[in-house]
């Protein structure tokens, strides 16, 4: 493994591949703080207003905590693109949860990320539907007993780790799940992803650029169904025309305001992980978290999937 376990990193794993989905490099656009201010208040009210919010979130949330997304203007794919070194960007094992991942502790239902800042942010694993896969967790391919931990279990496409479940009795193999190119979705997670935009009378998206299916298409069940579509990113998205209201500001910025007009205090950060290179040999074997799962993981019919 390289040295750096950042978002560099994890675009390496990936199966060469020329065509990314498009937007790469898309210029990004920062609205006028009054223009910003007035949103803030819409979205709050909106928030306020739902009886079911879910929240879809892409890479963008996380580039304030040091970590680079791919699409952007200075994204892993879009330095790829014009032949140039990726950006410099934190360790996942190192990098801590930002103030967007905090104030959605008790919003987020659906996310695309995979550098587990959502679980070390202290939000329940039922509450999130892992979309394209967790560098820190690695799962049985038995009994399906699920396992986070504090260190990049490695790997990519359900490639097993060399650990084995510590169930008594099992022994089954571990595998990671973080998703190549053409690998298929999880079942149980895209499966909890639609239940909770189906009932949901408002969809929130969130650093993402929802350029490639299927993730892309979920904001949309939201809609069909009659509810509210906000997007909070720098850039254009194909589903623009479909949104209620367009936030473009820094997610900070915006989770700040709208947690303030909602009178609700931001969680402090209360679980910090070590980073690998601190760990004995023995104490990487250790559990950090505990089964989430209890079935082995089921993927759907392979289909591109990669939208960050």
């Amino acid at each position: 493994m390289p040295a750096d376990f950042g978002a560099s990193s994890y675009a390496s794993r990936l199966t060469p591949r020329t065509e990314k989905g498009g937007g790469l490099g898309l210029p990004e656009h920062a609205e006028e703080e009054e223009i910003t201010a007035s949103k803030i208040l819409k979205l709050a009210d909106l928030i306020r207003t739902s009886k079911k919010c879910v929240v879809l979130t892409g890479a963008g949330i996380s580039t304030s905590a040091g970590v680079s997304d791919f699409r952007g203007p200075n994204g892993v794919w879009t330095a790829e693109k014009k032949g140039i070194p990726p950006p410099a960007s934190r360790s996942f094992e190192t990098v801590q949860p930002t103030l967007t991942h905090m104030a959605l502790l008790g919003l987020v239902q659906a996310k695309m990320n995979v550098d587990g800042l959502h679980l070390r942010s202290g939000l329940p694993r039922e509450n999130l539907a892992e979309l394209h896969g967790n560098l820190f967790i690695e799962s049985c391919e038995i009994c399906g007993w699920e396992y986070l931990r504090d260190f990049d279990v490695g790997g990519i496409s359900f490639s097993k780790t060399g650990r084995e479940c510590e169930r008594p009795g099992c022994g089954g193999a571990l595998r990671n799940n973080l998703l190549d190119w053409e690998d298929a979705l999880p079942e149980q997670e895209f499966q909890a992803a639609e239940d909770a935009l189906r009932s949901s009378d408002l969809c929130i998206c969130m650093g993402t650029s929802l350029r490639i299916r299927p993730a892309s298409e979920l904001p949309l069940i939201t809609v069909k169904n009659g509810g509210k579509l906000v997007l909070c990113n720098l850039q254009k998205t194909p589903k623009d025309r479909h949104a209620c209201l367009k936030v473009h500001a820094p997610i900070d910025e915006v989770m700040r305001g709208v947690m303030a007009v909602l009178g609700v205090r931001i969680p402090k950060l209360y679980i910090r992980l070590t980073t690998v290179k601190k760990m004995s040999k023995s104490k990487r074997k250790e559990l950090v978290g505990i089964r989430t799962r209890r079935e082995p993981l089921r993927r759907k019919k392979a289909e591109n999937h990669r939208a960050q």
